[in-house]
């Protein structure tokens, strides 16, 4: 049975920096060909009252396109749910290397929501990669292995590309 594995095997985290800043880190360790697409907190794309351009816009001028994920939370974890669970072969659908040091702490420490159970709280937890997961996982299709993930003899299955997910939630922000 052939099904669809996500491995998640880099994490660019902290704060403290600007966008200029972030852009020269994420071009100076990853090969930008060879991502599909990426996704940044929807948040970055929001004009700030102080007349300074948006955070994407930012990362636009810099050479970056990042495009603001979906923050539908509930179907969000709904999708890290699904990519965690197992695939046929008894392993998880979701890889997590471990250079992800930060996502491998924070990930387990996720609690429910106590006034909505499909949803986690976010006041007690450092949440950042968690949310970088969810935003990369709510844009990839979900094909459960059970339900015809199976590639018939003659089908082309084309290589994998890789994504890559922004949550830059703390950072310098400066007006242009």
């Amino acid at each position: 049975i052939n099904f669809n594995r996500i491995w998640v095997w880099m994490e660019i985290s902290g704060t403290e920096k600007n966008p200029r800043q972030w852009a020269e880190i994420i071009k100076s360790q990853t090969n930008l060909l060879e991502f599909s697409w990426m996704r940044g907190d929807p948040s970055m794309n929001i004009k700030r009252p102080d007349g300074s351009v948006s955070i994407l816009n930012q990362f636009q001028e810099e050479g970056l396109s990042i495009l603001p994920a979906n923050n539908d939370r509930l179907n969000g974890w709904a999708a890290v749910r699904n990519w965690l669970s197992l695939a046929p072969d008894g392993l998880p659908y979701l890889q997590i290397s471990e250079n992800c040091i930060n996502l491998i702490k924070n990930l387990p420490a996720m609690v429910h929501d106590e006034t909505n159970r499909e949803d986690i709280d976010e006041s007690t937890n450092e949440d950042h990669e968690v949310d970088a997961l969810r935003y990369m996982l709510i844009h990839v299709r979900w094909i459960d292995a059970r339900v015809g993930a199976i590639v018939r003899p003659g089908q082309r299955r084309l290589p994998p590309k890789f994504v890559g997910v922004v949550d830059l939630s703390k950072f310098e922000t400066k007006p242009r």
